[in-house]
């Protein structure tokens, strides 16, 4: 969806997307090569609760997270996403946060919280700070408002949520 009030995101020269921050990137891949030295678990059966996150990593020692909706989004990559999706659900283990918007608050602080641990203040962590927060806060509160259903084109949907967050996730919007 192309919407007045989005915010342009690269694309290469071959027409296909770029990701929205490289360095973002890199940072997602670090943080879940730390989390899960080796590896985690796609698939399309991930658990949609945390206490279903919990039992799975009970029974099998593994992190599993969705492969759905991995083609377009603000990193370009699948693979990259799904490393940001097993860190983001490693924190709801670690803060005790459940799959609910204030759940969703306390994960989106502590990723913000660890990733300063890794990189220090300063404005490459303010950016990567807003990123995690669209991805995160922005899709929740899109999905809170369109009966749990999350953005399909979560890249244009963080290219309206740069712009303007509040239409963005509003009744009216659909990505």
């Amino acid at each position: 969806m192309v919407t007045p009030f989005a915010v342009p995101l690269p694309i290469g020269s071959d027409n296909r997307p770029q990701p929205v921050d490289r360095e973002f990137n890199v940072a997602v891949l670090q943080m879940a090569s730390r989390i899960f030295p080796t590896g985690f678990d796609v698939g399309p059966d991930a658990p949609q609760s945390l206490e279903a996150l919990r039992d799975h990593v009970a029974q099998t020692g593994r992190m599993l997270v969705y492969n759905w909706a991995s083609d377009q989004t603000i990193f370009a990559d699948p693979e990259v996403n799904w490393a940001f999706r097993a860190w983001h659900d490693w924190t709801h283990l670690q803060v005790d946060g459940a799959f609910t918007v204030d759940g969703e608050v306390k994960v989106a602080h502590r990723q913000i919280t660890d990733l300063t641990k890794v990189y220090g203040p300063g404005s490459k962590t303010d950016r990567f700070a807003r990123l995690i927060w669209a991805e995160v806060m922005g899709q929740v509160l899109y999905a809170d408002n369109h009966g749990g259903d999350f953005p399909d084109d979560q890249r244009a949907f963080y290219a309206a949520y740069a712009a303007l967050p509040d239409l963005a996730v509003s009744h009216s919007a659909r990505f």
